[in-house]
């Protein structure tokens, strides 16, 4: 029980990480830049986490 308390406390606080790096970038002037490239796609697939998560932490 614990364990898992703990293992649940790690992931969230890497999410958070996770969420930090994101806002540090403007993900929005770079999707515009690498638009129709590989990078491109990775971008937008970033700025969909991005809105996600702040959705979830106006909640």
């Amino acid at each position: 029980m614990q364990e898992s308390l703990r293992k649940k406390s790690e992931q969230l606080q890497l999410l958070g990480n996770i969420f930090s790096l994101l806002e540090q970038f403007d993900l929005e002037d770079m999707a515009v830049t690498t638009d129709g490239s590989q990078l491109g796609k990775v971008v937008s697939l970033l700025c969909e986490v991005k809105a996600i998560f702040a959705s979830c932490r106006t909640r």
